[in-house]
């Protein structure tokens, strides 16, 4: 006999049909689920089926979680490259410790962002591309800029592409410029650094005469590599100080139209 009935079939009472019911199920906490039970699966070294290879160790992981957290590997998998097909990939400029630091944040959705640990986190966010780590790194950093600290983090920003913690380190050294050329730091700057400092209309010197002897200075520093810029930052300061004379000049004028004592001005 027959037991199995076909729920798909309407029922029906004295010849009336009745209403389908559709039942939208919703697990809320399915994506903690999933990450407890890749997490678990890591735990038990199960299910492995990608490895990274480092200088000192292999790091075995899960295709799926590195390729869900990380921009680099996703894209690694995705086209047809040696490691995708290989299952293992080598890194050499990322420490064990970071790569290991990262894992434990894909698998978990967690991690601690300390003063000591940052510029790990900063470094292997933006190689591995990791976008909410590299944001929170940055905000984690933007909150400690200060007067010493504030021109090695506009290189770093620099060098790993961060362009919201540049323009706050930016903003700093501009502000902050007249206590900031002196140091080595500063004579470390790159070109492209310090043309953004000089083309601010809110640069921090006492006098533009101090900027021409910034951009000597740091010229000198390094005389066979920069003294290419040269003309160029000579223009900038002559451009600054034309600006700054320009300002000066209208700020006279309003205080003759107001009933002040009105000084004539000459174009520099």
């Amino acid at each position: 006999m027959d037991n199995s009935y076909d729920f798909s079939q309407g029922r029906s009472c004295n010849g009336i049909p009745s209403e389908k019911i559709n039942n939208f199920v919703v697990s809320e906490d399915h994506g903690q689920k999933i990450l407890s039970v890749l997490q678990n699966f890591r735990e038990q070294n199960i299910f492995y089926d990608f490895k990274i290879i480092m200088k000192d160790e292999i790091i075995p992981c899960h295709r799926c979680v590195l390729a869900a957290c990380s921009d680099f590997f996703r894209a690694m998998f995705e086209v047809n490259m040696k490691e995708r097909d290989g299952g293992s990939v080598t890194i050499t400029n990322l420490s064990s410790k970071a790569v290991k630091a990262f894992l434990d944040y894909a698998y978990t959705g967690k991690t601690k962002i300390t003063d000591d640990n940052v510029e790990m986190f900063f470094q292997l966010s933006s190689f591995l591309q990791v976008s909410f780590l590299a944001k929170a790194c940055s905000d984690f950093l933007i909150k400690s800029i200060n007067i010493v600290n504030c021109l090695q983090l506009l290189s770093i920003s620099d060098s790993y592409g961060s362009s919201r913690l540049f323009d706050h380190a930016l903003y700093f050294v501009q502000h902050h410029f007249s206590l900031l050329f002196k140091s080595s730091d500063f004579l470390e700057m790159n070109f492209g650094i310090l043309q953004k400092c000089l083309e601010s209309d809110e640069l921090d010197v006492p006098e533009e005469e101090t900027v021409l002897k910034v951009v000597l200075n740091w010229t000198k520093y390094n005389l066979e590599a920069r003294q290419k810029h040269l003309p160029y930052l000579i223009k900038k300061v002559v451009i600054m100080h034309q600006m700054k004379s320009q300002m000066k000049c209208r700020s006279t004028t309003a205080a003759g139209l107001s009933g002040k004592k009105f000084h004539q001005c000459r174009r520099p």
